[in-house]
C-alpha cells in the first residue's frame, strides 16, 4: 500500500491491504497508528481488489474523497464508518454488496448513486449521516433496517424511520420514484461516474445547448469540462451541478 502527497491531499493507494485486527467489537487498527490514519485526506481503492474489509477506515475523520475500482464487489460492515469529512464518493459500477453501518457517520456526504449492480445494503449502512440528501438505488436491491435513519433524506421521505424488513422495501420503493426527477438525474450525472456529454445533453436538451456552451467561472464551458476532466476538482463539480440547476429552472 503507497501513502502520498498527491494534489495537496495525502492519498493512500489502497491495495487491499488488512488495515483492522480482531472482530465487529474487540478489534484494533494495525500497520498504522492512531495518528497516520487521521491524517489521510484521499483513498483510491486499486484495480484488482475485490473486497474492503470490514472496520478498514474507521475513524479516518480527514478522508474527503473516496473513488473505488470497478472490481470491488463488497464492502463490508464499518468499513468507512466515521469519515466525518468525506463529501464524495465514486463506488464501483460492479459493487454487489455494502455492509452494516459501511458508511454511519459519515456527516459531509451530501450525495451519493449507489449502482444497479448492488444487491444488498445492510442496517445502518448512512446511518447518522446528517447531511445526506440524495441517495439513489437502481434495480432490485435488498435494504436492510435503518439504512437512512438521522439524514436529511428521512426527512423529505414521509418515513421517519424504517422499522422492519416490509417498510425498508416501501423505501426502496420511494427512491426509485424520486430517481426520475431532474433533481436526482442530475445527481447520478454529477456525483459518482463520470459524466458523458451525451447523457448532460439528454437532461438539458428541452432548454437547448446555448447556455451549455457559455464559459462559466472558471473559464470553460461546462461541455469542454465534462469531456476533459474526470473528477479532479470536486469544487468545480459543485459548480457545474449549480449551473446546470440554475439553467434547468429558467
Amino acid at each position: 500500500m503507497k501513502i502520498q502527497l498527491v494534489g495537496n491531499l495525502k492519498t493512500v493507494f489502497y491495495d487491499g491491504t488488512k488495515l483492522w485486527e480482531g472482530g465487529m467489537f474487540n478489534g484494533a487498527p494495525v500497520v498504522y497508528n492512531k495518528k497516520e490514519r487521521e491524517s489521510w485526506e484521499r483513498i483510491i481503492v486499486l484495480s484488482g481488489v475485490q473486497v474492503i474489509p470490514h472496520h478498514t477506515f474507521l475513524y479516518c475523520y480527514n478522508i474527503k474523497i473516496v473513488i473505488v475500482a470497478d472490481t470491488v464487489i463488497r464492502i463490508e460492515d464499518l468499513a468507512f464508518h466515521s469519515c466525518k469529512n468525506m463529501s464524495w464518493v465514486k463506488l464501483s459500477r460492479n459493487l454487489e454488496y455494502i455492509g452494516v453501518a459501511a458508511f454511519e457517520g459519515c456527516e459531509a456526504l451530501i450525495s451519493i448513486y449507489i449502482p444497479p449492480s448492488c444487491r444488498e445494503i445492510c442496517n445502518y449502512a448512512f446511518a447518522n449521516c446528517k447531511n445526506l440528501k440524495l441517495l439513489n438505488i437502481l434495480g432490485e436491491c435488498r435494504l436492510g433496517l435503518f439504512i437512512i435513519v438521522n439524514t436529511k433524506l428521512v426527512e423529505l421521505s414521509s418515513f421517519e424511520n424504517v422499522y422492519s424488513m416490509e417498510d425498508s422495501y416501501e423505501v426502496n420503493e420511494w427512491l426509485l420514484s424520486n430517481n426520475r426527477s431532474e433533481d436526482y438525474a442530475l445527481h447520478r450525472l454529477c456525483s459518482s461516474y463520470e459524466p458523458k456529454l451525451q447523457d448532460m445533453s439528454e437532461i438539458v436538451q428541452e432548454k437547448g445547448m446555448v447556455e451549455f456552451k457559455k464559459p462559466n467561472n472558471v473559464g470553460i464551458t461546462p461541455s469542454v469540462y465534462l469531456e476533459t476532466n474526470p473528477f479532479t476538482d470536486i469544487g468545480e463539480i459543485e459548480f457545474l451541478r449549480h449551473f446546470i440547476m440554475e439553467m434547468l429552472k429558467e
